[in-house]
């Protein structure tokens, strides 16, 4: 049976031109990597190398199977990149962001996906959790950051965190000290979330 590291040997004494150069590329001795050339000779039975005082040079036939080994190098390398990328997260995520997120942690999460996911796309669709909640529904995003859970049976809700809310007024209002009614603020010009962003 050919062993392939005989195959890798033979492509790098072709490729650099002498045992010396083969076996520091290797990080082996100079008597393996000739012994690999001719156990690999012999189970082809063929001569791959001429060898003079100048050093080797392929055979015909070491010219017409070099292009084999190098196929098979490859074939070796393809093998180890398929393996390694089934422990990679790759293809592309839609993620659907509310607007209070966009503007407080959305910039750091992207930035640790990135690191931990390099071949990870991300697409970002801005918009209010009302919008958001149906596009999660028609499956137009893949996942959503809300304000708020969605209360379908078919949506699993993770909480993450929680936000103070507070009531902010201008001093220009003058509202004195006493506690403010539901009725008083009613009453107040208020700035606030759309009735459909929540």
């Amino acid at each position: 049976m050919i062993e392939l590291r005989n195959i890798e040997t033979f492509f790098w004494v072709a490729t650099l031109g002498s045992f010396r150069a083969a076996s520091d590329k290797l990080n082996t001795t100079q008597p393996a990597v000739s012994q690999r050339i001719a156990s690999l000779e012999a189970d082809l039975g063929v001569r791959l190398f001429e060898r003079d005082a100048r050093g080797v040079k392929l055979t015909g036939k070491g010219h017409e199977l070099l292009s084999h080994a190098e196929r098979m190098l490859q074939v070796r390398r393809d093998m180890f990149e398929a393996a390694r990328e089934q422990n990679v997260m790759t293809g592309t995520v839609r993620i659907g962001v509310a607007e209070t997120i966009v503007q407080t942690w959305l910039p750091t999460l992207i930035e640790l996906v990135h690191a931990s996911y390099p071949a990870l796309v991300l697409e970002i669709e801005v918009d209010t959790t009302h919008v958001l909640r149906s596009h999660l529904m028609a499956r137009q995003i893949d996942l959503a950051f809300l304000m708020g859970p969605v209360l379908e049976a078919r949506v699993e809700n993770l909480p993450l965190c929680t936000y103070p809310l507070a009531w902010v007024a201008s001093p220009l209002l003058d509202l004195g000290p006493e506690p403010l009614t539901l009725e008083r603020i009613a009453r107040l010009p208020i700035v606030t979330y759309p009735s459909n962003s929540a």
